[in-house]
């Protein structure tokens, strides 16, 4: 396994690793997966400031994106040309979660939004493009998130372990790009 370091709110640092990385692996990417994402400022539409909301949409939305466009030529080397972005149900515009979470759920509506029509768009050159809710992980992130719900909330929601989220997106959403190839 290789790691390269980037910062998908700079579009300099994606660039920069887009390059690493083709030197790295020269015969392209089987599959991307955009795993970003911040969330700050558990608070209501109007209290949340601009530059949070800013900076959600930078890093959730934003960054994915620049991710893919950063990676096309990568992944048009294979033929499996798979691109998963990990999201969140938080950004479902047909259900408001009962916490504040304004700013990440925004920008994960943009992300599902954008995914969407990259799905519309990449599939005629062959690519399967997914989004994947990971569940309610106990990530630094989901934890602080969890810790901050009121306790009656709290005692309706259980956090599960990374690995197993992974191994759940491997099984089910990886193998389905996989058999949407076919």
């Amino acid at each position: 396994m290789k790691i390269v370091q980037l910062d998908v709110a700079s579009a300099d640092s994606v660039e920069a690793a887009s390059k690493i990385t083709q030197a790295m692996i020269p015969d392209g990417l089987d599959v991307l997966i955009s795993n970003a994402g911040i969330s700050k400022g558990l608070e209501p539409v109007l209290s949340l400031s601009d530059d949070l909301y800013l900076e959600h949409f930078v890093v959730n939305t934003l960054g994915p994106i620049g991710l893919v466009r950063a990676s096309h030529s990568l992944l048009d080397k294979k033929a499996t040309k798979g691109v998963l972005a990990v999201t969140s149900i938080v950004g479902s515009v047909g259900m408001v979660m009962p916490e504040f979470t304004s700013g990440y759920g925004l920008s994960r509506a943009g992300l599902n939004y954008s995914f969407r029509r990259l799905q519309q768009e990449l599939s005629p050159e062959g690519y399967s493009v997914a989004r994947a809710h990971p569940g309610l992980v106990a990530s630094d992130m989901r934890q602080a998130f969890y810790e901050g719900l009121e306790p009656e909330i709290r005692k309706q929601v259980s956090l599960i372990a990374p690995d197993e989220s992974a191994s759940a997106i491997v099984q089910n959403v990886l193998q389905e790009l996989k058999n949407q190839e076919l």
